[in-house]
């Protein structure tokens, strides 16, 4: 039982988020706007980009901006 909420719970988590990114790739967006959007939401406008432009990106959502 405890499986099945929480199986429930993701799945509802990752609904949310592949909505927001599918929001977020249809923005035909000013410089203004970008500067004024969540970081989340930056790097996946950015991935669109990339991929409009035909480079091939993936957003992992992983942490390593700050590796050495």
């Amino acid at each position: 039982m405890i499986a099945f909420g929480a199986d429930r719970y993701w799945r509802s988590l990752w609904a949310a988020e592949l909505e927001r990114r599918e929001r977020v790739t249809s923005y035909s967006l000013t410089f203004e706007q970008m500067r004024e959007l969540h970081w989340r939401d930056f790097e996946i406008a950015i991935v669109h980009l990339m991929r409009r432009d035909g480079i091939t990106a993936e957003h992992t959502g992983k942490t390593g901006d700050f590796l050495r």
